[in-house]
C-alpha cells in the first residue's frame, strides 16, 4: 500500500514535471518583452548612440501591441497582409531614426538571419522527408 502511494505521487510530480517545462518552453515573453529584447539586439549590433537608441527603442514598443494583434489573427492571408503592413511601417519608422550606414547594416542583418531561418527550415524538411522515406 505504502508503494503504491509513493509510486503515485512520484507518477504524478514527474508529470506535473514535464507539463511545467512544455509550458515554460512554449511561452516567449509579452509582446513587450520580445520589442525590447529585440531593440537592444539592434542597438548593441548598431553601436547605437544613446539618442538612435531611445528613438529604436520607442519604435520596437510602438509596433509589438500591433504586431501581436495581427500575430493572434486567423491564419491566411490577411493574417500576411497585416503582418506585412506592420513590418512595412516598423521598417520605414526605423529608416528615417537610423543613419544610411546604420539603415544598410541593419538589411544585412536581417538578409543574414533570414537566411539562416531559411537553412534551419529546409533542413527540417529534408529531416522529416528522409525519415517518411524510410
Amino acid at each position: 500500500m505504502r508503494f503504491t502511494k509513493k509510486f503515485l505521487l512520484a507518477s504524478l510530480l514527474f508529470v506535473f514535471g514535464i507539463f511545467s517545462a512544455q509550458a515554460q518552453k512554449g511561452q516567449k515573453g509579452s509582446p513587450e518583452r520580445r520589442a525590447e529584447a529585440q531593440a537592444n539586439s539592434l542597438i548593441k549590433k548598431l553601436s547605437l548612440d544613446e539618442a538612435r537608441a531611445t528613438q529604436v527603442r520607442a519604435i520596437y514598443a510602438k509596433y509589438a501591441p500591433l504586431q501581436a494583434d495581427a500575430q493572434a489573427m486567423a491564419k491566411g492571408k490577411e493574417k500576411r497582409d497585416a503582418l506585412n503592413k506592420v513590418r512595412v511601417d516598423q521598417d520605414a519608422e526605423l529608416k528615417a531614426a537610423l543613419t544610411a550606414e546604420q539603415y544598410a547594416q541593419w538589411q544585412t542583418l536581417k538578409a543574414e538571419q533570414k537566411a539562416k531561418s531559411q537553412e534551419k527550415a529546409d533542413a527540417k524538411r529534408a529531416k522529416k522527408k528522409a525519415e517518411k522515406g524510410n
